[in-house]
Order: structure tokens, then C-alpha cells, then sequence
């Protein structure tokens, strides 16, 4: 390859990567304004409290769940709320009137009178609005955990 082919070889591969840093900086996520407090992404962590109540669960005779309640206060964006060896819930957007919550899947709304549909696809987004709560159990029959997240904004 002769120096003008390898300058133009040199310069294109240059190109191709200006223009890929450009596109992925065009393609970024929003980023929530933090003078905005009705965009749902807005951290608003002052005032904020989230009560997660979980305890664990085994169909083997003779076991008894230790219930354990957390409160989080000013819980902002990212944080972590429950976290096993097999679940995790985390902070994706939060408002003065809903928090939503990720799931890396497994768990499941519980139906009003406490029953879980076993065939169901958990979701991978839970939403909780000021004042409500939100009860999650394990897709699971043999051992597993019942979760629940209340949400509030402090007065």
C-alpha cells in the first residue's frame, strides 16, 4: 500500500469514528432536569420515602420467615431497594406522584386475594403512585419471597 493509500485508509477509519462518536452522543438518553419536578425521570430526593417489607418463604415444615422492613428516605434515581441472590430492585424514575421501579425479572403483581399467576410474564417495571402500595411475590411454588413497597412523599 502505497503512503496516499494508507493517509486515505488512515483518515477514513478517523472518519467513521468521529461519526460514531457523534451518533452515539446524539443518541444518549434524556437526561431529566432537576428544575422540572413534574418530568417523571426528575431525582426529587428530598421528601421522598419508599418502605420495602419482604420476607422469604419455604414450603419445608418447620421454617419461619424473618420479616424485614427498610425504609428509604430522599431515595433518588439508582438506588438499589431490595436486592437477594436472585432479585434486584432499583430506582429508574421518580416523581412527586409515582416512582417506578426496575425488576431483572421474577417477580409479579399478587392478585387481590394473595394468589400469584404462575403462567404470567413478569414485568420487568413496576409502578407505584404517592400513597399506594405495591405487593410482589416470587413466580415460584416450592420457596420464594414475598415483597411490598409503599410509596410516599413526606410532609
Amino acid at each position: 500500500m502505497n503512503s496516499k493509500k494508507k493517509a486515505g485508509f488512515i483518515s477514513t477509519i478517523l472518519a467513521m469514528l468521529l461519526m460514531a462518536c457523534i451518533v452515539a452522543g446524539c443518541s444518549s438518553p434524556k437526561v431529566a432536569s432537576e428544575d422540572d419536578p413534574s418530568d417523571p425521570g426528575v431525582s426529587i430526593s428530598e421528601n421522598t420515602v419508599i418502605t420495602v417489607t419482604h420476607h422469604e418463604w419455604c414450603a419445608m415444615e418447620g421454617y419461619e420467615p424473618e420479616e424485614i422492613t427498610e425504609v428509604f428516605e430522599n431515595a433518588g434515581i439508582e438506588d438499589i431497594i431490595y436486592t437477594d441472590g436472585n432479585y434486584e430492585l432499583k430506582i429508574e424514575k421518580i416523581s412527586s406522584d409515582k416512582v417506578v421501579i426496575s425488576s431483572l425479572g421474577g417477580l409479579i403483581e399478587k392478585n387481590e386475594n394473595g394468589t400469584i399467576n404462575l403462567n404470567a410474564d413478569a414485568p420487568y417495571t413496576f409502578t407505584i403512585h404517592n400513597g399506594e402500595e405495591l405487593k410482589l411475590a416470587s413466580q415460584t411454588m416450592d420457596a420464594g419471597v414475598n415483597i411490598t413497597i409503599k410509596f410516599e412523599i413526606a410532609e
